[in-house]
């Protein structure tokens, strides 16, 4: 009987949360369509609807605790929203230059027929929506960046689900996902840039997540599923092999990656892609930017400068040092594969996690600003889990930010961006220290009382 009352309650705060949510929607809707979405309303509607999901998300799944708090969430998901759709006028380079033209090319290709074509050098996933975009009446630049917007909302309820790992307050958990709304490169990148990283690092939040929980069909799911949306996933797709070396994945769970990824790519099999196709779509992107030893990175080869003349050794310098410090971290991990289990051992795989964001994108050379987006998301996951200082985010989120900055200015500063460069390699010895645990002053003289007085006793 109490369990059949639990659940109708439950149930009916559902119901209203479910109902709030909506009311918050449709009034949003109404607000952005008029005031500034005229003619426009897919792009209200939308935005709209991210606003209701803001806040129904924390609401259904407890992430404000009491009902004391639960009053903050309308206005701070109505303001994420209101900061996102002031920012969805901005035309980017990018824009303007590749998904405008990708746009229509696929109108004229007649849509989905246009999978069957080259367009765009972005993989497959992605072209579908631009495929099924190309039908609608509206704007493009709206339509592409909500569908980033809307994978901000997977990327905070992932770090809230992530954070409710490691510590039972819901302030914390609502923390995580707000913080992550509102941050500042996040924002940037969707609303701002129309740029789709929060795609694949919302799926790699969720490989996390399910991982560290005991759900490994899924996790291997959500990394399968991020490596098919954009490449920049490989930065953290090794956690799966940390989570092989500490038995929270089987082999044959890892069999699954490559069956997903197909399963993916099937409509543009369909469409009349070769399998050559799907594999060496990568290898067409990391071709393009070769020549440069850093995309105004913070990395680095920015700290070094242009004073390099062979940028062809530099480069594979570069790639080979991402490899060994890589191949330093798994094998550290095999070192204390007995100590990954539990929560001890999952705060050792999120560290794990934040050394190879960070690390692995300063090192590599050909690198953009936005391949540290996982990084700076994850930080803050970690700093609401207690996992590091909240000073550590900060440290990893100002070097990307000045050269966001620097990209919508037109205008390169080499300072700031060199001073970021040095702040992310703080960061990554911050993160790489906190996996070699160093004994306390305390604790060492602890020890050598210990053993004097044991030496007494003899």
């Amino acid at each position: 009987m109490r369990k059949v009352t639990k659940l109708a309650s439950a149930q009916q705060e559902t119901a209203q949360y479910a109902l709030i949510s909506a009311a918050l929607a449709l009034i949003s809707t109404a607000v952005f369509w008029v005031f500034f979405f005229r003619g426009e309303f897919l792009a209200a509607l939308g935005m709209g609807l991210f606003c209701g999901g803001a806040a129904f998300i924390p609401l259904h799944f407890g992430f404000t605790g009491s009902r004391k708090f639960a009053w903050l969430v309308i206005p701070l998901a109505f303001t994420a929203a209101f900061v996102r759709v002031k920012l969805f006028p901005y035309v980017s380079n990018d824009y303007v230059i590749a998904f405008q033209h990708w746009m229509e090319d696929f109108r004229q290709a007649g849509g989905f027929a246009g999978l069957a074509e080259n367009i765009g050098d972005y993989n497959y996933p992605y072209r579908y929506f631009l495929a099924l975009f190309s039908y609608l009446p509206t704007y493009d630049l709206y339509l592409i960046k909500l569908l980033s917007v809307g994978f901000d909302l997977l990327l905070a309820y992932y770090a809230a689900r992530l954070c409710g790992l490691f510590t039972e307050s819901p302030l914390r958990h609502m923390a995580a996902f707000f913080v992550l709304l509102f941050l500042p490169t996040v924002v940037l990148n969707g609303a701002k840039w129309a740029q789709c990283d929060g795609i694949y690092s919302s799926l790699m939040l969720g490989t996390l997540y399910y991982g560290l929980s005991d759900r490994p069909v899924k996790a291997v799911v959500c990394s399968a599923l991020a490596f098919a949306a954009k490449l920049q996933s490989i930065f953290l797709l090794p956690i799966l092999a940390v989570f092989w070396i500490a038995k929270r994945v089987k082999f044959k769970h890892l069999l699954l990656f490559p069956v997903v990824y197909l399963a993916a790519m099937l409509p543009a099999l369909i469409a009349g892609h070769t399998l050559y196709d799907i594999f060496f779509v990568y290898f067409n992107q990391t071709n393009m930017f070769s020549g440069y030893l850093t995309m105004n990175a913070p990395s680095i080869f920015m700290l070094i400068g242009d004073g390099i003349s062979n940028t062809s050794l530099a480069s594979t310098l570069g790639t080979i040092a991402g490899f060994v410090y890589l191949l330093a971290l798994l094998l550290h991990a095999l070192v204390r594969r007995t100590r990954l289990g539990g929560k001890v051992g999952a705060h050792t795989i999120m560290r794990y996690a934040l050394a190879m964001c960070v690390g692995i994108p300063f090192i590599l050379p050909s690198m953009h600003e936005r391949y540290f987006y996982m990084a700076e998301t994850l930080a803050v996951v970690c700093a609401c889990a207690c996992i590091c200082s909240e000073l550590l985010p900060v440290l990893i989120q100002i070097p990307p930010l000045l050269c966001y900055d620097a990209y919508f200015r037109g205008y390169y500063r080499v300072y700031p961006e060199i001073i970021g460069s040095i702040m992310l390699l703080c960061a990554i010895i911050v993160t790489a220290a906190a996996l070699f645990p160093v004994p306390s002053i305390r604790l060492i003289m602890q020890r050598r009382k210990n053993e004097s007085s044991e030496g007494d006793l003899i």
